[in-house]
């Protein structure tokens, strides 16, 4: 359950930034954000476009804009990135300003952030194939030296020494 929960979650943040982008758009054309998630609840982002859908639903219910982002909080209480975006999203929309800037911002510090997300695992991916590597060839090794080296050791004939020191 908590793979399946974490696999959801990871799809969410890598679909989130281009969400961010599309409600940006929305509200750089004039749109509230009611209106910008109703429009993107017509794009397709991947895991996230249900969660979209609902908050789509909710806003065309009533339910005020800072109440649907705390729903959608709440349903992924487990990332820290998108609670944090949703943080700074609310804080936005009640400060006023130019949020259209604030959600861009948004945007590229979370491709920026799964990007060097990505590049830490491959990088770590690499030095765990490289421990791999040294193990095997550890293992090839001791092998050798059990199978053959060992073998030969023990078949030289053995020589005798007279006395102490050889006189």
């Amino acid at each position: 359950y908590r793979f399946a929960t974490y696999g959801w979650v990871k799809s969410l943040e890598t679909q989130f930034p281009k969400f961010v982008r599309d409600l940006a758009d929305a509200r750089r054309s004039g749109m509230s954000f009611a209106q910008g998630i109703r429009l993107a609840s017509k794009a397709n982002y991947g895991k996230l476009t249900p969660e979209v859908k609902t908050m789509a639903n909710k806003l065309s219910m009533g339910v005020p804009f800072l109440r649907v982002i705390d729903m959608f909080g709440e349903r992924v209480k487990s990332s820290r990135l998108l609670n944090e975006s949703l943080m700074i999203i609310k804080e936005s929309y009640k400060a006023g300003g130019n949020v259209t800037a604030t959600l861009d911002a948004i945007a590229s510090d979370l491709v920026m952030m799964k990007e060097v997300e990505q590049e830490r695992v491959s990088i770590v991916r690499q030095h765990v194939m490289i421990i791999y590597a040294i193990f095997f060839m550890f293992l090839g090794i001791s092998v050798m030296i059990i199978f053959i080296l060992v073998p030969m050791i023990q078949t030289q004939p053995e020589t005798q020494v007279s006395g102490g020191f050889g006189f």
